[in-house]
């Protein structure tokens, strides 16, 4: 059981947040251990970054890239509100793939840290309207408190986890920051799932004619091969035991898959505006 790191006592969780800066590559911290009622103390020194560590820092963004320009172009040739609202889900999570700087001051952590929250919670809500309004929009949208349902656990999801930053919440058990995680995991869990059922729903809905003008297809098809990998692993794994280990080595770089979604969710927006403005000049 770790006791302190950096003369810091480990219950003080306040007191580790508020270190002014991480051990730099090569340098030691002392860090106490409790080991069968005995206290021993370690020297713990952090290593550069391994070459595949690189590849992988470099492939999210490089995965960050194609959520930022994509949407962004996407709003470029359609402006509209459906570009919109792809933009800003395709600019919060490409910000986020992109990563942010590490800061000596616990002010700026805090401040940082609040907007990387923020921005998560705009970026999954925005996707979450997207497919609520493309590529039509949806009876939902016009209720009465659609805003609120839409919005609202977003906003309380992330001012609590915001306080909980600036002011750590302690329970009684101890585990204020379980329960914080807990939330925000089911807060990302339920967006994720709607956002998915609207798209399958969607696609599903419409006929193959209006699935073609709108990209339907691509954006559905995006999606699974984007989770395919997650999705596959444990029925590959289970079925052939020793695939694991080759798995394995393949996991850290599944996620690029996710670089298809902003790619195909923008063709496809910017294709459903270009058919709604020939079928209307057709009209006219």
């Amino acid at each position: 059981m770790v006791k302190s790191v950096n003369g810091v006592p480990a219950t003080n969780w306040k007191g580790l947040q508020d270190l002014q800066r991480r051990p730099a590559a090569g340098e030691s911290w002392p860090l106490v251990v409790e080991r069968d009622g005995e206290m021993a103390q370690l020297q713990i020194s952090p290593a550069r970054l391994r070459p595949s560590d690189v590849i992988l820092a470099r492939g999210r963004s490089f995965l960050g890239l194609c959520f930022l320009g994509f949407t962004l172009w996407a709003w470029f040739a359609s402006p509209g509100t459906t570009t919109t609202l792809l933009a800003v889900f395709g600019q919060s999570f490409g910000f986020l793939l992109m990563g942010t700087p590490y800061f000596a001051s616990r002010a700026l952590r805090d401040a940082v840290g609040s907007v990387v929250v923020v921005t998560f919670v705009v970026g999954i809500v925005a996707l979450v309207h997207f497919l609520l309004a493309f590529p039509s929009r949806r009876a939902f949208l016009d209720r009465r408190w659609a805003t609120v349902i839409l919005y609202g656990p977003g906003a309380i999801v992330a001012l609590i986890t915001i306080g909980d930053l600036v002011h750590p919440i302690e329970l009684k058990s101890g585990r204020g920051n379980l329960v914080i995680g807990m939330l925000y995991n089911v807060f990302m869990a339920v967006y994720f799932l709607w956002a998915i059922v609207l798209l399958v729903w969607r696609y599903v809905a419409t006929q193959p004619s209006e699935r073609a003008m709108h990209g339907l297809g691509i954006m559905l098809a995006s999606t699974v091969l984007a989770f395919g990998p997650f999705l596959v692993y444990p029925i590959v794994t289970s079925l052939w035991p020793a695939s694991m280990k080759a798995y394995q080595l393949y996991s850290p770089y599944s996620s690029f898959t996710f670089a298809l979604i902003p790619i195909a969710f923008s063709v496809a927006a910017v294709r459903s505006a270009r058919s709604k403005r020939a079928a209307e000049r057709v009209a006219v």
